[in-house]
């Protein structure tokens, strides 16, 4: 009952927190500039290129007065792919994709500062007296989960909306390239892109928090979370056989789950060591995940406040 109560007043505390509303709309933010602004940009400036080399082509006819046909299919279907981004259908991917590339940065932050802030605040002491420690941090894990599931519940609403709404302002212009474009493949269905950006948020926020509670301090936390799949990326480049270690894993999921387009936000991830089938990267991250959970809670039932 107490882990019940816990949880309701550390979700209450986190829908009010300004962080929580600070990392979701820098997020929006972002996704929404470089998610439909720029790709659009640069469709349209794709297109106008090509407007432009039709142009030149024609007027070198005219003046030499030839019967020259130039074959123009694949920059045709190079401006075709550059509005595959702004597609509806390749929306919530779009969007997805970003937050679970970017998101992670943001939650391993807000994990650290959820926990550390405990200690640096002084309010530890009254946590562990009126909860236990040790439910209290099952509440602020699971809390870190809720917090990657707006995330994730956002991203998809962003690039569902957002996908829309600037795919009708582009066929309702002078673009005529994007009146024939067919939607493009997404590999996976939502759902499981929207799963995978709640698992791979919470692991990296649950990270954070599992390092701000060993060293007492958000900024430790905060700084582990961010580092470490650096770090994880260096050693797998020295080591090959390190490909079961998270941040590989992560990736290879991301490029199995999402499709990556050009003049996107984001690109595609870096994989140093492909692992298959994806499945296995499933139960392997969440494997991960269960020992980062398990752990940070032993090590908060363990600890002297």
């Amino acid at each position: 009952m107490d882990i019940i109560n816990n949880m309701l007043l550390e979700r209450r505390l986190i829908l009010r927190s300004r962080w929580t509303l600070l990392a979701v709309v820098v997020l929006v933010a972002f996704a929404v500039w470089f998610g439909f602004v720029g790709p659009y940009q640069f469709a349209m400036w794709s297109e106008g290129r090509l407007i432009d080399i039709k142009e030149q082509m024609q007027e070198q006819v005219e003046e030499y007065s030839q019967d020259i046909t130039v074959d123009m299919s694949h920059v045709v279907k190079q401006v075709k792919a550059d509005f595959h981004v702004l597609h509806p259908v390749a929306g919530p991917n779009h969007i997805m994709s970003m937050f679970a590339a970017l998101g992670p940065l943001i939650t391993a932050i807000l994990g650290a500062h959820i926990v550390g802030s405990e200690f640096t605040k002084r309010t530890v002491k009254v946590r562990a007296a009126h909860y236990g420690w040790g439910n209290s941090m099952v509440a602020k894990l699971i809390s870190i989960i809720f917090i990657s599931a707006i995330i994730a519940a956002a991203g998809f609403l962003v690039g569902s909306i957002g996908g829309n709404i600037i795919w009708n302002v582009v066929t309702a212009g002078p673009s005529e390239i994007a009146k024939e474009v067919v939607p493009p493949y997404i590999p996976s269905p939502h759902w499981q892109q929207m799963l995978l950006v709640i698992l791979g948020l919470s692991f990296y926020g649950i990270l954070g928090a599992f390092v701000a509670a060993a060293t007492r301090s958000p900024l430790a936390g905060a700084v582990a979370g961010l580092s470490i799949p650096f770090i994880e990326q260096f050693a797998l480049a020295a080591l090959p056989p390190l490909r079961w270690l998270p941040q590989n894993i992560y990736s290879n999921l991301l490029v199995g789950t999402f499709r990556y387009f050009e003049g996107a936000g984001v690109g595609k991830p870096l994989v140093l060591e492909t692992v298959a089938p994806l499945w296995l990267c499933w139960l392997i991250l969440i494997g991960w995940s269960l020992i980062l959970f398990f752990s940070a809670w032993q090590l908060s039932k363990r600890q002297a406040i």
